[in-house]
């Protein structure tokens, strides 16, 4: 019974709190160990001072791009003491505040217990989320270097006219396409821009005048795959896909992108991807508009950072003017 030995309801034989200083020469010492993420001696107060944040901020839900980001600010994988423990307090003289244990926990025992075991599963969570973030982060840059490949060759693969028909059926192609779309898809062509919306459309449109016609067609197929990519960059994607994120309704247009890429391009899809591309066979590929697996706006959910949200509306990933589903469809066969 973790609650029986958690030296925070122990006491000496004066009835004192036990400290973990005090306790540290009792034969039954004892830790739990957790592997997680945290300030290397001084560099929370380096990091601070180099960015003008005052010490009395909050930074639990800072977030870096990377693992190396965070390595070079100080933020590094360690070793860490959960919970302080007495191996034996009966054999130790040390008395338990909640009475001796017996077959059956007293209610307040199991409250207490319960919440323990409530705070552990999700500050678990929280590292599963967070961990799985990175991971997607990850596999973006990857996807993105793929897709840079792709769209330098001089003709598409095979099945873009297809891909590019079937986005403009589903009317995936606007207004998504004409804004961050076009952004994206001239990020993906090399084509610089200057962060208006108007610009990135210019630079389509200057680069079309001057294309063959397989070029044409590349750069048509970078417009749909750039709105597609918009869509699915930001970490909802997966999370709503595993059904932790209470808007889903991008997910079967994700899963397509990703089975596309996979059976065209040659893309390998990372774990995580693959999971989210699972969807593209599955009941969510059905019926592309409507919502797959949505959770009641109200259920407990993790945001993006792996904390609970509260508010249905906070960072929903984002719908057109028109209500209509971002990202852009592949084929559901060559």
């Amino acid at each position: 019974m973790p609650w029986a030995l958690a030296l925070e309801n122990l006491r000496d034989g004066d009835g004192n709190p036990i400290t973990p200083e005090a306790h540290a020469t009792c034969p039954g010492r004892a830790v739990t160990i957790t592997c997680d993420w945290d300030w290397a001696p001084g560099a929370e107060a380096a990091y601070r001072a180099a960015h003008g944040l005052p010490g009395e901020d909050d930074l639990a839900g800072l977030e870096f791009a990377d693992d190396e980001e965070a390595r070079q600010a100080g933020f590094v994988p360690g070793w860490q003491i959960g919970r302080h423990l007495c191996t034996d307090p009966d054999q130790y003289g040390h008395a338990n505040v909640h009475g001796t244990p017996t077959g059956t926990p007293t209610k307040e025992q199991q409250t207490a217990e319960d919440e323990a075991a409530e705070e552990a599963r999700k500050t678990e969570e929280r590292r599963r989320v967070r961990r799985r973030n990175t991971d997607w982060r990850a596999a973006t840059e990857t996807r993105t270097a793929h897709l840079k490949a792709v769209l330098g060759r001089k003709a598409p693969p095979p099945g873009a006219l297809q891909l590019i028909a079937e986005a403009m059926a589903r009317g995936e192609t606007q207004p998504q396409m004409s804004s961050f779309g076009h952004q994206t898809a001239c990020e993906l062509l090399g084509l610089p821009g200057n962060g208006a919306g108007a610009g990135y459309r210019d630079l389509l449109l200057a680069e079309l005048a001057r294309a063959s016609e397989k070029r044409v067609q590349v750069i048509a197929q970078a417009m749909v795959l750039g709105a597609a990519e918009h869509g699915v960059r930001d970490v909802h994607a997966w999370q709503s896909a595993e059904g932790s994120y209470w808007a889903s309704y991008g997910v079967p247009l994700a899963a397509r992108y990703l089975a596309w890429l996979a059976a065209h391009t040659g893309y390998a899809l990372s774990d995580i991807e693959a999971e989210v591309a699972a969807h593209a066979t599955g009941p969510a590929a059905a019926s592309p508009s409507e919502p797959a697996g949505k959770a009641e706006p109200g259920a407990d959910r993790p945001d993006g950072d792996g904390d609970p949200a509260t508010d249905p509306g906070e960072s929903e990933p984002e719908r057109d003017g028109d209500g209509q589903e971002q990202a852009l469809a592949a084929t559901e066969s060559s």
